[in-house]
């Protein structure tokens, strides 16, 4: 049997690393402290604009969703309301229908 090396791919982990376990964060995201160093470098002017556009562009995302009425529990409650309102209806029915044929048979003439 002649096998070459280079077919083989390996992968030997972490040292001392488990199956499912993952290793500890810091704590604080790379994104965060990105953050922070872009707002030190910030003039007070710059920094208040950039403030004031992302509360105007929160405050655009929640009258949108007010108006379209796009919540998620609309959205649930469209999608569902049919098929829970069919269920409803074939249930009523059964019963009406059930509690008829009950009646009718017991005026009828016995056997």
């Amino acid at each position: 049997m002649n096998i070459e090396t280079e077919d083989f791919l390996s992968h030997y982990g972490v040292k001392g690393q488990q199956w499912g376990v993952r290793k500890k964060s810091s704590g604080r995201s790379s994104s965060t402290s990105v953050t922070k160093a872009k707002a030190k470098q910030l003039t007070d002017d710059e920094l208040r604009t950039a403030v004031q556009r992302l509360r105007l562009e929160k405050e655009y995302v929640q009258i949108s969703k007010e108006l379209n009425g796009s919540s998620p529990v609309d959205s649930f409650v469209k999608k569902h309301s049919a098929q829970a309102i069919n269920m409803a209806m074939s249930s009523i029915t059964t019963a009406i229908v059930g509690a008829a044929v009950a009646k009718v048979l017991k005026k009828s003439p016995g056997k």
